[in-house]
C-alpha cells in the first residue's frame, strides 16, 4: 500500500537570509514521501541562487502577493496533503509524520494545527503557543492566541472550497481558509506540541503591519463575519467561556498558581509605578505586557509541568530585564546630575 505524498509549499519574497532554514527543515522530515516547492513572488535578492542549491522545485512569478503565491504552490503540488511554510520559519522533523498519522486515522479531519515557538528577534524573547485541546474549534474562531500556521491541509478538503487562499486579504490567509474548511463540515485536529518555529522580525508581516494592525484586523474580522455569519456566534460563545468558566477552573483547580500570579502582577505594577517619570513608564510598558502575558499563561498551563517550568523561567528573565532597565534609568539620572 502506497503512502500519501505530502507537499511542503514555501512562498517567499526577498527572504534569502532566512529561506535556508525553512528549506532544510522541510527536507529533514522523517516522513518518507515529501516534495518541497518554493514559490518566489518576485524576489530581487539572492533567493533564487540559494533555493537552486537544494533538491527542491522552484517557481518564479511576478510579485502578486503571498496569497497568490500560496495558490500557485497548491496548484503545482501533487500531494494528498500539503502545508504552507513561511520562508522565515521552520518546522520540526517530526511535524509531517505526526500530522499525517492523524489525517489517515480520521478521514474527516480537514486540517491539523500544531503549537509554535515564537522568537522575537528585536526583543530577544521566545514564547510558546500551544493550541487548545478543549473548544479548539471555538478557540480558532474567537479568541485564538498566535497563529494557526503552518497547518497540514487535506487536498480533498481544500478542493471542496469555492476558492483557494483569498487574495483580497492583507494577512490571515491561513486563518480565513481554516474558517471556510470548518464551514464546509471538515474537522480540525490539534497536536499540542511546539512543532513550528515562528520568527518575528522587522521584515515580517506582523512587523510591517504593526502600526495599523489593529485596524486591519478589525477589517479582516468584519470581512470574515460577513462571509461566515456563524463565526460571530462562536466568537461570542468563546468570549463567554474565557470570562467565566476558564477563570473559574483556574481558580478552583490551581488556586496556588492563581493567587501567586495575582501577587506577582501587583508587585510588578507597584514596581512600574515607582518609575515616576511618565516617559519611562511608557518605555517599560512592553516589559509590563510581556510579564503579565507570561503570568497568565503560567496559570493557564499550571497543570503541565513542562510548560509551567518554561513560563517560570521566562518570567524570571523578563523580571530581570525590567530591573536592569530601571537600574540603567537611575544611573542615567545620576550622570545627568553630576554633569
Amino acid at each position: 500500500m502506497s503512502i500519501p505524498v505530502v507537499s511542503i509549499i514555501i512562498p517567499t519574497f526577498n527572504y534569502g537570509r532566512y529561506i535556508s532554514d525553512a528549506i532544510e527543515s522541510a527536507l529533514k522530515q522523517t516522513y518518507p514521501d515529501i516534495e518541497v516547492i518554493v514559490v518566489d513572488d518576485g524576489s530581487t535578492d539572492n533567493t533564487q541562487q540559494i533555493v537552486k542549491s537544494y533538491p527542491v522545485k522552484y517557481y518564479y512569478q511576478k510579485n502578486q502577493g503571498k496569497a497568490a503565491a500560496l495558490n500557485k504552490g497548491v496548484k503545482l503540488s501533487k500531494g494528498d496533503f500539503f502545508l504552507c511554510l513561511d520562508a522565515d520559519d521552520k518546522i520540526s522533523s517530526e511535524y509531517v509524520s505526526k500530522a499525517v498519522a492523524i489525517m489517515i486515522k480520521n478521514p474527516m479531519v480537514g486540517f491539523v494545527v500544531v503549537g509554535s515557538r515564537v522568537w522575537d528577534e528585536e526583543a530577544g524573547i521566545e514564547d510558546i503557543w500551544i493550541p487548545h485541546k478543549i473548544f479548539s474549534k471555538y478557540g480558532l474562531i474567537g479568541g485564538w492566541e498566535g497563529n494557526v500556521g503552518p497547518s497540514l491541509i487535506r487536498r480533498k478538503a481544500f478542493d471542496s472550497l469555492d476558492m483557494g487562499y483569498d487574495t483580497r486579504l492583507p494577512f490571515h490567509w491561513d486563518l480565513e481558509i481554516c474558517f471556510r474548511l470548518l464551514q464546509k463540515g471538515w474537522k480540525m485536529a490539534v497536536i499540542p506540541e511546539p512543532l513550528h518555529w515562528y520568527r518575528l522580525h522587522k521584515g515580517s508581516v506582523n512587523s510591517e503591519f504593526r502600526k495599523d494592525r489593529m485596524l486591519l484586523e478589525k477589517l479582516v474580522e468584519a470581512y470574515m463575519i460577513e462571509e461566515c455569519p456563524w463565526i460571530r456566534l462562536y466568537k461570542n460563545f468563546y468570549m463567554l467561556y474565557q470570562i467565566t468558566l476558564s477563570r473559574a477552573l483556574a481558580l478552583i483547580l490551581h488556586p496556588v498558581a492563581y493567587f501567586r500570579g495575582i501577587r506577582r502582577k501587583i508587585q510588578i505594577k507597584k514596581f512600574i509605578d515607582e518609575f515616576g517619570d511618565l516617559k519611562m513608564q511608557q518605555e517599560v510598558q512592553r516589559y509590563f505586557r510581556e510579564i503579565f502575558l507570561t503570568i497568565d499563561r503560567q496559570i493557564k498551563w499550571s497543570w503541565n509541568q513542562k510548560l509551567s517550568s518554561y513560563y517560570e523561567k521566562r518570567y524570571k528573565v523578563l523580571e530581570s530585564m525590567l530591573k536592569n532597565y530601571r537600574l540603567k534609568c537611575e544611573l542615567r539620572k545620576h550622570i545627568v546630575k553630576l554633569k
